[in-house]
């Protein structure tokens, strides 16, 4: 049963380059054993990268909006 759900979003300075994606990939493991370890018995994180239950396009507009808007 889903409790709740949050995005979770990885951003870079602008020119910043990823040159090693298991660099992400173990972040992400790591920040996922971090919330499992404070979360109380029967509750765990799942980070994926699905987007599952999350309307991207409506996360890109409000992004996109907001930057428009300079906030």
């Amino acid at each position: 049963m889903r409790y709740r759900t949050y995005t979770l979003r990885i951003e870079a300075e602008e020119g910043t380059r990823l040159d090693d994606p298991d660099a992400l990939s173990a972040g992400i493991q790591d920040a996922e054993d971090v919330v499992n370890d404070r979360l109380p018995e029967g509750f765990y994180c799942k980070i994926d990268e699905s987007g599952e239950g999350v309307d991207l396009a409506a996360v890109r507009a409000l992004e996109h909006y907001a930057g428009e808007d300079g906030a």
